[in-house]
């Protein structure tokens, strides 16, 4: 395809880019998104619509006993009351019968503990609303258990805002998605989009490693990227390209990269903004056509308005169709021009 010299591709969007809302987009790479719902990202490496992946909740060996419910970890059973830890003798699950005194007091506070969980290869982590506390050595037959100071930067204000996945504790709260590994190392994962996590229950896809937090976001652990989900809703907006010392820029064409699960034909339905200007009324609608293989190619000229940036936003997107890569041919932009 000829391409005039003052011209170059830039590759706008590429993979399945995760959500980033804690930095200006136009830093963002061309694998993050400002603004995106309902992605398939069981998809790796695509554009493509979906809804939020299914999780499951941790599933913990209880037994009734009496009026108490206890958890089986580590061959004994367990539980809280209030801010006590209740233990009992190893391989005993009939009946409670303790070992030692059977009880820890952690009255350092006088919160209720809201539930324990699993953590690294032989510790349970016990949460309360104002902090948490990991037993490292759990697994101890003799019950000589070790118990951390309270860890403030862990705290849950309900018992589902808790999973473990490989080890690691996963927890939300009002500050944002956090997980706490064996030694209490506390991470925040929710930086990129800080501000946009609401606590609510968590489960985990444990085949595929997604930490689900509720019906909206999901934290994707092996790629370290969130995504956000509405229902069945698609959107997908680009990173905003910029030049650094604020020269003009345009584009004039737009070259979407795709596979295809079926020969059925669709629409890409997109809109385009230069500068500040917002996207209008102007909608774009590109066929697809009627075929069904790999490194196809669709595009479609766009009138070349000038602007200190621009950003392309899909609205709506063939189910069948994978977007690979999205190349706009840009004239008087770099990518050394890119902030970093």
């Amino acid at each position: 395809m000829p391409t005039p010299e003052s011209y170059s591709w830039v590759n706008l969007a590429g993979g399945t880019p995760g959500y980033v809302t804690n930095r200006p987009e136009t830093v963002l790479s061309a694998e993050e998104t400002p603004s995106a719902t309902g992605l398939d990202i069981t998809v790796p490496g695509y554009i493509k619509t979906g809804t939020i992946p299914t999780g499951t909740a941790r599933v913990a060996k209880s037994y009734a006993i009496g009026t108490d419910t206890y958890y089986l970890h580590y061959r004994r059973l367990w539980r809280t009351n209030g801010t006590q830890i209740i233990y009992g003798a190893p391989d005993y699950t009939a009946v409670y019968l303790p070992q030692g005194r059977g009880w820890i007091d952690k009255n350092e506070t006088t919160n209720a503990f809201k539930t324990f969980l699993p953590i690294g290869d032989n510790g349970l982590i016990f949460f309360k609303t104002d902090g948490a506390y990991i037993m490292p050595n759990a697994s101890a037959m003799s019950a000589n258990f070790e118990m951390s100071d309270l860890i403030q930067e862990a705290h849950i204000a309900t018992a589902t805002y808790a999973c473990e996945l490989d080890g690691i504790v996963y927890f939300a709260n009002s500050d944002g998605l956090f997980s706490i590994d064996a030694g209490g190392k506390v991470t925040e994962l929710s930086e990129p989009i800080r501000g946009n996590i609401t606590a609510a229950a968590i489960t985990a896809d444990y085949e595929q490693k997604y930490i689900i937090v509720g019906t909206a976001m999901v934290y994707s652990v092996n790629d370290n990227k969130f995504f956000k989900y509405s229902g069945s809703t698609f959107l997908f907006e680009s990173r905003k390209l910029h030049n650094k010392d604020n020269t003009i820029l345009a584009v004039s064409m737009i070259d979407f990269e795709y596979d295809k699960t079926s020969t059925a034909q669709g629409n890409i339905i997109f809109q385009v903004q230069a500068s500040e200007r917002g996207y209008g009324a102007q909608t774009y609608t590109l066929p697809v056509r009627n075929v069904r293989g790999e490194e196809e190619h669709v595009h479609m000229t766009v009138p070349p308005e000038n602007g200190l940036s621009w950003q392309l936003k899909i609205t709506a997107l063939p189910s069948n169709l994978k977007i690979k890569n999205i190349w706009v041919r840009a004239k008087g932009y770099t990518q050394e021009s890119m902030d970093s």
